[in-house]
C-alpha cells in the first residue's frame, strides 16, 4: 500500500482483541499513525495481514477525501442521535463527516476548578508530567499550575506519533516540568505546608510521600536540605 512517508505503521499476523461486552477474538491487524491530519490512529483487521492492511488503508483514503473536501468537522460524540450517548470530555473527537478520531479539542474541566488551592499532590503530579496528559485531570493540573505562577510547558502534541517517539517526547516534557516545579517548591514550600489541611489516615500517608518526592526533586538539583 502507498502510505505517506510521514506515517508510522506496525502490524501483527495474530493478535487477541479483548472485550468486556463482546466475545473476544483473534485477528491479524495493521495499525497506522499518519501525521497528515487525516487521523490520529487507524487500525485495520482481517483474516490475513494483507486484508488487515487493506482495511486500514481504505479508512485512511476515506479520511483523506474528507480533508480534501474541506476538512474534518469535529464533535465530541460518535453519533449525535445515539441514545444515551455521552460526549468525550478528554479532547477526543470524531469527524461527523468521515468518522476519523483524534485529539482535536481541549479537555472539559469544571468551571473555576483552576482556582482550587494547589496541593502537594498536584505539585508532585505536575513534576511527573501529568499536566501534559490529554484528559480532564491533566488539563486541570495545567490550569491550576499556571494560575499559581508555575511556568508549565505547553502539553506536547503526540497525535500520529509512534510509541517510541511518544516516550521520548514525554520524557523531555517531564524534565521541563520538574525544573519549573523545583523552582516553585523552593520558593513556596513553607507557605504551602502551612496551609495544608491534611489531618491523618491515608491522606497523611499520601501527603508525606508527596513531600518527600518534592524535596528529593530539589535535592537532586540543588544543595537545599529541608527538615524532615
Amino acid at each position: 500500500m502507498d502510505w505517506p512517508e510521514s506515517a508510522t505503521v506496525q502490524w501483527g499476523r495474530s493478535g487477541i482483541v479483548l472485550s468486556a461486552t463482546k466475545k473476544s477474538y483473534e485477528t491479524a491487524f495493521f495499525e497506522a499513525f499518519p501525521n497528515d491530519g487525516s487521523a490520529g490512529f487507524i487500525r485495520g483487521e482481517g483474516k490475513t495481514l494483507e486484508e488487515a492492511e487493506g482495511a486500514a488503508f481504505g479508512s485512511w483514503q476515506k479520511y483523506r477525501k474528507c480533508i480534501e473536501a474541506g476538512g474534518h468537522y469535529w464533535g465530541r460524540l460518535r453519533e449525535r442521535k445515539a441514545k444515551n450517548a455521552k460526549p468525550y470530555l478528554n479532547g477526543g473527537c470524531f469527524c461527523r463527516g468521515c468518522g476519523s478520531f483524534q485529539t482535536a479539542m481541549k479537555p472539559i474541566v469544571r468551571l473555576g476548578k483552576w482556582r482550587d488551592p494547589l496541593t502537594e499532590l498536584d505539585l508532585d503530579s505536575i513534576s511527573s508530567g501529568y499536566a501534559g496528559t490529554n484528559d480532564q485531570y491533566g488539563r486541570t493540573l495545567f490550569l491550576k499550575g499556571r494560575a499559581a505562577g508555575i511556568n508549565i510547558p505547553p502539553p506536547p502534541n503526540l497525535n500520529g506519533l509512534p510509541k517510541d517517539k511518544i516516550r521520548e517526547i514525554s520524557a523531555m516534557y517531564q524534565i521541563g516540568c520538574e525544573k519549573e516545579v523545583k523552582d516553585f517548591w523552593v520558593e513556596n514550600r513553607e507557605r504551602i505546608l502551612s496551609k495544608s489541611q491534611t489531618t491523618g489516615g491515608i491522606g497523611l500517608l499520601l501527603y508525606d510521600i508527596c513531600i518527600r518526592s518534592l524535596d528529593n526533586l530539589v535535592s537532586r538539583n540543588t544543595q537545599n536540605n529541608f527538615p524532615t
